[in-house]
Formats: C-alpha cells, structure tokens, sequence
C-alpha cells in the first residue's frame, strides 16, 4: 500500500532518525532491519548501488513496512524514482539537487529529501518544496553548518556523512532536527554474526534515546 508523503513527513517529525545500509546483501539487510527496529529505530534507507538493491527494499517492506518506513537512497534520476516506487518504497534520499526528480516525486506525492550543500542549492530545493533537505556531505562541517543557521535556517536540514554520537549534538545545537546515520550505526565490512547484531541493537537503542532526548 502506497504511503502518502505528509506520513512520513510526521513519522520524521516525531523520530528524527534515518539509518541507511549501504554495500549489504540482502540477507544481511533483513536481519540488520530486525535489530535495528529491536533498537527502537523507525526509519531506514537502502543506497541503491545496483538493481539488486531493489529487490532488497521490497524483501525489507515485505518483512517490515507495517512497523518501519523504507526509503531509497542515492536517486539521482527518473529512472532510479520510478524503479523505487516500483519496489514500494516509503520515501527517497538523494546526494544532489535535481530539481525535475524532485518535481516527479512531489507530483507522485512521494516523499524525497533531496541532496544540497551551498546556500543556493539549499534555497532552491526549499523554493521546490522540499520539507526536509539532505545536508551532504557533513563530515567536518560544523562551522559552516551553523553559519548557515543565520540567513537561511538549519532546521529543515538533516546532517549525512561522518554522523555520529559524538557530533549529533553539536549539530542540533546549530539548528538540525533530523540526522542520518550511516557506517558509523551499520558499517557495511562488519560480518553479521549473532554478537555484533547485538551490538547493532544496542547502539540503535543509545542513538534513538540522544536524538529523543534532543527534541523534547
């Protein structure tokens, strides 16, 4: 069943996390969803790499897309939209700001956090309709992240690249209200034994509890 964008808009509104697995087969995938949701973490993204991922977002939403929302990662076409949706996907992320793969999924009321860095991109994809932009890449971008809270606002911007525990609250002291966590949550050259799936459930559980206790 089709999930309309302002669902998930709110779902971001209230858990302000997104973990994204990327370079994971899909078996791996299903049981780091398992532990992941274990952990208290609602919402996931798949970077899409091959058309394989593909397959791996429709096991995940089979599996889980009653208690977790599902997105894509890495769309950076019309085709890539559509072969998401197609998978059932929950929302897309995209690196870049292509204002006609915006403009597609808002008209297919698809919920997508486009990609910007600069204040002119930033700009335009909030003129687009973007309710939630993908500040990327963030690693070592402190200071310049909270220069931009002045003229043009950082609480519609969600930190990627090189977040962590550590930064997250120097970030949401700057403005930033949502976060999306990578290899520093699920780092794809792990094997996915009993004990670091633990370890998974574990971490979700300290990330979800600093970003709660950051927007209340």
């Amino acid at each position: 069943m089709p999930v309309l964008s302002q669902n998930v808009n709110e779902t971001l509104q209230k858990e302000g996390l997104i973990a994204i697995v990327r370079g994971i087969k899909e078996n791996g995938v299903l049981k780091i969803a398992e532990h992941l949701l274990a952990g208290g973490v609602k919402m996931v993204e798949v970077a899409i790499k091959d058309p394989g991922d593909f397959k791996t977002v429709s096991a995940l939403i089979e599996a889980f897309g009653k208690e977790m929302m599902i997105g894509t990662g890495t769309i950076t076409s019309s085709s890539l939209l559509h072969q998401s949706i197609d998978a059932g996907c929950h929302f897309l992320l995209a690196p870049n700001l292509d204002l006609r793969v915006l403009e597609e999924a808002k008209k297919l009321d698809v919920f997508m956090i486009p990609g910007a860095f600069t204040p002119t991109e930033i700009l335009q994809a909030q003129q687009a309709g973007a309710r939630v932009i993908k500040f990327f890449p963030a690693e070592e971008q402190m200071a310049f992240f909270r220069n931009l809270r002045g003229p043009i606002g950082t609480r519609h911007l969600m930190p990627v690249g090189g977040i962590d525990l550590i930064n997250i609250p120097a970030f949401q002291n700057a403005g930033a209200r949502y976060f999306g966590v990578g290899s520093s949550l699920i780092p794809s050259n792990v094997e996915w034994n009993s004990k670091n799936l633990q370890a998974l459930k574990i971490k979700s559980e300290q990330y979800v509890a600093l970003i709660k206790s950051l927007l209340d």
